[in-house]
């Protein structure tokens, strides 16, 4: 008797194992995974509307952040000689009417990753958003001494 020559693949043990099943089993592996492909085009809206109500709340913790550092800013200037700038989290803020300026409220904070600061306009816009510019958080000292700063938040963009 003649052995079989190893280079032809046509034995059953190199076959792939899906074809070596039943017609019943490859039509519940089928059915399988066309239940798995629905699954996944339904989820997926959901999962990038999870994703945009995560982008909101990362907009709206990073302006109350925003608050929270003028606040500390504000204070440590009434508490000193009312000073031009103030040394907040080993970095030195430039003060405006008692409040952190424009161009320094990022030196103010403690975490912005995500956002990309633009310092002329005292705004942080949302990396990962469609439309940065409106998932962002704008920041305004106050104009008068007596007054407190501006934090706009703009979520449509998200």
């Amino acid at each position: 008797m003649s052995q079989p020559d190893p280079l032809i693949l046509d034995a059953p043990e190199h076959r792939p194992l899906y074809l070596m099943l039943p017609l019943r089993q490859k039509a519940a592996w089928g059915a399988c995974l066309g239940l798995i492909a629905i699954m996944a085009a339904v989820a997926l809206p959901r999962i990038e509307r999870a994703e945009r109500d995560l982008r909101i709340v990362a907009t709206q913790a990073l302006a109350t952040n925003i608050r929270d550092a003028a606040l500390f800013v504000n204070i440590a200037w009434r508490t000193s000689d009312h000073p031009d700038d103030i040394v907040a989290e080993g970095r030195r803020v430039h003060v405006i009417n008692g409040y952190p300026a424009t161009d320094s409220i990022a030196d103010a904070i403690w975490d912005y990753r995500g956002f990309i600061f633009h310092a002329d306009l005292g705004l942080f816009a949302q990396v990962h958003a469609s439309d940065p510019a409106t998932c962002s958080v704008k920041y305004q000292p106050p104009a008068r001494p007596d007054g407190g700063p501006s934090v706009a938040i703009l979520t449509n963009g998200c």
